[in-house]
């Protein structure tokens, strides 16, 4: 299914394809792509730190590198507490700060006046977020339809 869907990244293992059905399977159980507001809850969250730990499991998984963060070198002590190193660190704070569009963050209690290009940034991730809960939607539809035996 994984091959028919994305048949221009070439052919995949057992155990990539194995995570990219996890993956799919997480993203459905957030429902409607995952809104803000169940972000606010604590099944929501859980849901979403279940889901971001899969995307991370799954770029592993499929060898994807990860992108430079030599930037977090000149983090705050608080923040290197939380992005110690260059790994991919996903949050659901960060993705509620993306999806939010403040141009200001707290953090214990001190406010933060955010750049217009962690603003810009902010707005690419809504991107790509946006793309990969499409992939994994087409990607759930065409295996529920193969599951019942309809044509694809």
């Amino acid at each position: 299914m994984l091959r028919w869907l994305c048949s221009s990244w070439g052919t995949f293992t057992a155990s990539e394809i194995a995570a990219v059905e996890q993956l799919c399977l997480s993203h459905h159980r957030l429902g409607a792509g995952g809104v803000l507001g169940d972000l606010r809850s604590e099944a929501g969250y859980d849901a979403f730190v279940a889901y971001l730990a899969c995307i991370d499991k799954t770029a592993q998984a499929l060898g994807l590198e990860v992108a430079p963060r030599a930037y977090r070198e000149q983090f705050s002590l608080n923040y290197k507490a939380l992005f110690p190193d260059c790994a991919r660190h996903l949050r659901v704070d960060v993705l509620e700060a993306s999806i939010e569009q403040q141009s200001e963050i707290w953090v214990n209690g001190e406010q933060f006046e955010l750049s217009a290009d962690a603003r810009r940034h902010a707005q690419l991730l809504q991107e790509a977020w946006a793309e990969l809960g499409a992939l994994l939607g087409r990607w759930h539809a065409a295996w529920a339809a193969q599951a019942s035996g309809q044509p694809l």
